[in-house]
């Protein structure tokens, strides 16, 4: 019974990964095409491209788990049933109970496996995978998480705590920094609006750095409102959005 089992489980994770090459593929491909039109872009290449679709893919195989490992099972079984080996398989003692006994736990271990997968793989791969391909074009991400971002803008670092819907953010923090790499500046505020290319901090407070051979002070001064010009998009927000759940 134990021969029997594992070749059962054999065939399962056979045509189970089967499905999950073709079916990662087709997934792959359309994804590369919708890459094609930012290809040319600051350095983002046919290759960045690439490896930008490839790290996309655990979460892909995460996502659609159930399906493939449905199909693997149902191709499988049907292979094992057209070759006649279950009518071999009744004929050698072993029930139709055991048999999809043995069905239900290899899949069930696969899933254990792809679940594995998508919550520590996946989220890494996600997040390498967005900050590779916004600096290869031109967005200076520094970490990302899936309320909110580091970026630099020009000669703004710019820090969004909150992310609540591509258009409005919390805790919102810009500090700009000189040519010499010091801060000039910082501006904080509790709530801000994007509107495509511009940032608007409202009721900001911005600190202001005197630095003198003596001293450094910090003038503090009340806006109503704070506009910067930023250099990410509402694409960059909708990527972050993605969750690889």
């Amino acid at each position: 019974m134990k021969i029997i089992s594992l070749y059962i489980t054999k065939e399962l994770l056979i045509y189970t990964l089967a499905v999950m090459f073709i079916w990662l593929s087709v997934y792959a491909m359309f994804n590369y095409l919708a890459e094609i039109e930012k290809i040319g872009q600051a350095n983002y290449t046919p290759l960045v491209a690439l490896i930008y679709v490839a790290l996309d893919l655990p979460s892909i195989a995460y996502s659609h788990s159930p399906v493939i490992v449905l199909l693997g099972s149902i191709l499988a079984t049907g292979n094992l049933a057209t070759t006649s080996q279950l009518v071999v398989m009744q004929g050698s003692g072993m029930s139709i109970l055991q048999i999809n006994k043995v069905v239900v736990s290899a899949a069930f271990i696969f899933i254990a496996v792809i679940f594995i997968i998508g919550e520590v793989l996946a989220p890494i791969a996600n997040e390498r995978a967005e900050i590779f391909r916004a600096k290869a074009l031109g967005q200076n991400i520094y970490s990302i998480s899936y309320d909110g971002f580091w970026t630099r803008s020009g000669d703004n670092i710019i820090n969004v705590k909150n992310n609540f819907d591509g258009k409005v953010f919390g805790d919102v923090s810009v500090f700009n920094i000189n040519k010499s790499n010091d801060l000039d500046y910082a501006v904080f505020a509790e709530n801000a609006i994007f509107d495509g290319d511009r940032l608007r901090l409202v009721n900001a407070d911005k600190n202001i750095i005197n630095e003198t051979p003596e001293s450094t002070k910090i003038q503090i001064d009340k806006l109503i409102e704070y506009e910067e010009l930023v250099s990410f998009d509402t694409e960059f927000l909708e990527s972050l959005k993605k969750d690889p759940k």
